[in-house]
């Protein structure tokens, strides 16, 4: 195996071999379904009218038999050969990751069922592949529904097991129209009844790559099924969002168009992103267009299809072994092809063939692979190297409003650049002054307590610094800051109060004035007014945010206080606007803010950001004039989501990107190399840096177990995993270990000298189980009382890193020093539900592995709701996932401290002792173990040589993104 090579140590070699790395899938969240298949649905094969619409053909390349291609032939395997199609022949063969994959997930079948599965790289085109499986040269595959509806008709292949992303085994789509069409939302069959006549809009299908399902085969045959008799058809060329049907309809080419399923309410923020440069605005979008009737769920996801040579047993064999694993594809999981899937199939393919659509045709097209070609030098667009700075992002959040904390992931690149607040935080979480002339302190007076009992307030005052002004020229002045509080705090303003601290600073401001038109000064609420919030509600008239202040005690005071002054909107542009509609806005969508670069272009659906330099922004014109997120606004061909290592690779050699930033974490486990980053320095042709995610992988101890109940026990456990070869084997050794709850560069962090060491070792850990009483002669060791040590390990399989293969070396570990660990992975839904019906939640495992996603800046969540004795999930409280103490800790000294963490007004007067507050709750969490922190894991920040001052932040990802100093970013863009 190749990559042992890589491994430093021999030990770790053999432990690599334990790790199974799986290939994700699709990323895409499944489709909103408001309602089910009915049981009852009437099944139909009718064929349609020819008169209904006109058919496209395809011109077939049909082998008469075809050979998958690949390293082996046929020939070449041994007799008993179960042969996978795993990829088709269009991927390059120096892609060793697709290859690799495939024989990863076979040999997961071979030991779950006892049969030499072998995985093969297969032919050009679906038909190719579903003819292999017809002459036995292929066993089985994965397929869409289109592919097995056209095979199974001719007794080619038989099920398998069929597939649910996000638990969804299918999904449903949407008709739309205009308004002022006479068309009415409603329910079959009347909403279908008025569509007789109608011209519809469908996809062109000359240049297909996928099917067009939910665009045009699956509506077309539900509207003949029901004898809806269409007007003419209008094919619409595609546009670059794919919705060209839809821009068909609002333009008036044709009545109504389908599309992929969703909600109604959210259709008014989708306008197509090629209308953004209409004069059109999204508010006329959404008077404009209407959701007419969604489907119940009736589009399957794939399928894996067994050859109809295979017999019985052995197809009932593999089926039972692929269900009993995990799948190798993110957030898909195996179904059993039982009597619902069979009628569910059975619906579609009636749908399929009542619209004529020219399945073998389409299924003959050789795939194109163009955009995924990573040996492709990419082509510069005229100007784009001497143009802009471009950074490669994921542009699939396009189309949201350009507001402040709208948490989409490309709202969290754009936003640090064009929007300009009082004060932002650093890198290190720091804050600095940035529309503020300076940070208010007590020591400076600026923060100031006044007033007397339960009247006494904080006031925070800023100074703004001198001759500000908006990116449209207009003087920034304090009345904008009042006008700004007022705005976000109408009950009907459609974005959320969320901060560093949980609820955001500004619900807890009373009133804001401006002292002159440079000093503004924002008071807290009083004690007084605090409680009557509670019952009131405040200005938000609603008392749900404010139910902690019930029984307030003195002043409010925020932990992240600062953020007081994060609301900073143009009086004079949204004066007129109601709060309600500002989302909707064409402000929304070209913003005006006091930023260091303007929003002019894009932001659309898949289309790239441009940026351009503000000159008049408040530290200075940044030195780089055009900013783009985005490589498609260079290269066409490109992905519009992060590129993968060596199309970035491509991209830097061409010199048409610069930097990737904001890619969340390598998913290893789907394919995807950290040392294909590496090579990227190593190569000269990037900065690399290897930044850490505030998130760490963690084992839960459930108290409750008689075993782990022995402190000692727990020691032992943790001093039997060696967790640097974790680092080592799923992170490739971009991760780094923990001794807290908290990373080692959190300001709140307790310090090494002040936790302990659970270093690897093994006869540390011996010692410690036999000290507890265990005999270890045996195995699994045995106490007298309590009996054998066997331990379940409950996981789920959703982490961007081998999980599985971390699990596996934890329990080669554990074997070593006489425990028995039984693994068992488990579905999203079932590890974390609602109630105490989860695994993780309902607290029914002895180890639960896990990942966790920490809180912000100041954030206090994690002591709160994993370490506090009343956040234990039982019965009485339902287990909802807020009461997250799964280990069941309790100790009372930590349940005394939790509210001291919450004290502004202490962290603010009395910051050492607020610390040590800290300090102290990590200690006794530490000490007492009920969890052992695996490692912290790191993302990978790619800038292009010359590029210098890009800082990323480890409270990236809604708290400091990689963009938030990007006005003192200094690039060349000639060389």
């Amino acid at each position: 195996m190749h990559a042992i090579a890589k491994c430093p140590q021999k030990r770790l070699c053999s432990l690599f071999l334990l790790f199974v790395l799986t290939l994700g899938g699709c990323n895409r969240s499944p489709s909103p379904a408001p309602t089910t298949l009915p049981a009852t649905a009437t099944l139909s094969t009718a064929t349609p009218p020819a008169t209904q619409t006109a058919t496209i053909t395809f011109t077939p390349t049909i082998a008469p038999s075809a050979t998958p291609a690949g390293t082996a032939t046929p020939t070449e395997l041994p007799e008993d050969a179960i042969v996978l199609n795993y990829g088709l022949a269009i991927v390059p063969d120096d892609q060793e990751g697709w290859t690799d994959e495939g024989e990863k997930w076979a040999q997961q079948i071979t030991t779950a069922s006892g049969l030499n599965v072998v995985a093969l790289q297969g032919p050009a085109t679906d038909m190719e592949v579903l003819q292999a499986l017809r002459d036995g040269k292929i066993d089985m595959a994965l397929m869409s529904p289109l592919g097995y509806g056209y095979a199974h008709a001719l007794g080619w292949v038989e099920p398998g097991v069929a597939s649910a992303l996000y638990g969804e085994s299918a999904s449903s789509f949407t008709f739309v129209s205009r308004t002022d069409t006479g068309l009415i939302p409603g329910e079959p069959p009347e909403v279908l009844a008025q569509l007789a006549g109608k011209r519809p809009c469908w996809p062109a299908l000359e240049d297909l790559l996928f099917p067009p399902e939910q665009e045009y085969i699956l509506p077309l045959g539900l509207l003949v099924q029901a004898g809806v008799e269409l007007g003419e058809s209008v094919f619409v060329p595609r546009t670059p969002a794919g919705l060209n049907q839809v821009v068909g309809v609002f333009r008036g080419e044709c009545d109504f168009a389908a599309m992929d399923s969703l909600y109604a309410e959210n259709f008014a923020n989708m306008m197509p992103g090629e209308l953004d440069n209409s004069g059109l605005t999204f508010a006329e979008w959404a008077a404009q267009m209407q959701v007419l009737y969604t489907t119940p769920p009736i589009k399957p996801w794939t399928l894996l299809a067994f050859s109809a040579n295979l017999d019985t047993d052995t197809r009932q064999q593999l089926a039972d072994a692929i269900r009993s694993k995990p799948s190798p594809f993110e957030s898909v999981s195996w179904l059993a092809f039982d009597e619902q899937q069979a009628a569910l199939y059975d619906y579609y393919q009636g749908l399929v063939t009542a619209s004529s659509f020219d399945v073998a045709g389409y299924l003959s097209k050789p795939w194109v692979l163009a955009q995924y070609d990573v040996d492709a030098q990419p082509t510069a667009a005229p100007g784009s190297l001497t143009d802009a700075l471009v950074i490669d992002a994921d542009l699939s959040g396009g189309g949201e409003p350009f507001l402040p904390y709208n948490n989409t992931v490309l709202n969290r690149q754009v936003m640090p650049a064009i929007y300009a607040e009082l004060a932002r935080l650093d890198a290190d979480g720091n804050y600095f002054p940035y529309l503020a002339k300076e940070l208010p302190t007590l020591q400076n007076g600026l923060l100031r307590f006044v007033g007397e009992g339960e009247d006494e307030v904080l006031e925070v005052e800023f100074q703004l610094r001198s001759g500000l002004t908006w990116q449209d020229g207009q003087p920034l002045t304090a009345g904008d800051l009042v006008f700004s509080w007022e705005l976000v705090m109408q009950p009907d303003w459609p974005g959320y109060h969320w901060g560093n601290a949980g609820a955001a600073a500004e619900i807890f401001v009373s009133s804001v004035e401006a002292l002159s038109p440079e000093r503004v000064v924002y008071r807290l609420m009083s004690q007084k007014q605090a409680r009557q919030a509670a019952q009131d509600g405040g200005r938000l008239e609603d008392a749900a945010p404010y139910a902690s202040l019930a029984a307030q005690e003195g002043p409010v005071v925020p932990l992240d206080i600062l953020e007081v002054g994060r609301n900073v909107y143009p009086q004079h542009l949204l004066a007129d606007i109601p709060a309600s509609q500002v989302a909707s806005s064409d402000f929304a969508h070209r913003p005006v803010y006091a930023g260091a670069y303007r929003l002019v272009e894009g932001g659309g659906d898949d289309q790239p950001v441009v940026l351009e330099a503000f000159d008049g922004f408040a530290l200075g014109a940044p030195s780089i004039p055009r900013v783009v997120f985005g490589t498609v606004y260079a290269d066409p061909t490109a992905w519009a989501y992060w590129q993968s290592p060596d199309q970035l690779a491509a991209a830097l050699k061409a010199g048409i990107v610069q930097a990737q930033l904001g890619l969340p974490a390598v998913r290893s486990r789907q394919g995807e190399d950290p040392l294909a980053y590496d090579a990227l320095a190593a190569q000269g042709l990037a900065t690399v840096t290897w930044v850490p995610r505030y998130g760490w992988e963690t084992l839960d101890f459930n108290l409750d177990n008689p075993h782990l109940a022995d402190l000692r026990v727990r020691q032992a456990i943790a001093h039997a995993i060696d967790r640097q070869a974790i680092i080592d084997l799923a992170l490739y050794g971009h991760g780094s270990l923990m001794r807290s709850y908290l990373p080692s560069w959190d300001p709140r962090y307790a310090g090494d000298d002040s936790l302990p060491d659970y270093d690897y070792d093994p006869e540390e850990a011996r010692g410690l189980l036999q000290e507890a009483g265990y005999d270890l002669s045996q195995f699994p060791a045995v106490h007298p009382t309590l009996g054998a040590l066997t331990l379940k390990l409950a996981s789920m399989d959703v982490a961007p890193y081998p999980r599985p293969g971390t699990a596996a070396l934890i329990q080669e570990e554990l074997k070593a020093i006489g425990i028995e660990v039984q693994v068992q992975f488990y579905e999203w839904l079932e590890f974390e539900a609602y109630d105490c019906s989860g695994i993780r939640n309902g607290r029914q495992f002895d180890l639960g592995m896990a990942g966790w996603l920490g809180g912000d800046r100041f954030d206090t969540w994690y002591p709160e709701h994993v370490t506090a004795s009343w956040s234990i999930p039982t019965e009485e409280n339902g287990c909802p996932l807020d009461n997250a103490n799964w280990s069941g800790w309790r100790n009372a000294r930590v349940d005394e401290i939790i509210p001291l963490l919450n004290d502004g007004r202490l962290a603010l007067e009395h910051p050492g002792e607020y610390l040590a507050l800290w300090r102290e709750h990590q200690q006794l969490w530490a000490n007492e173990l009920p969890s052992l922190p695996l490692f912290n894991w790191q993302r990978p920040v790619v800038t292009a040589p010359g590029l210098q001052g890009v800082q990323p932040s480890p409270f990236a990802f809604g708290g400091v993104e990689d963009t938030w100093n990007i006005f003192s970013w200094v690039f060349d863009l000639g060389n």
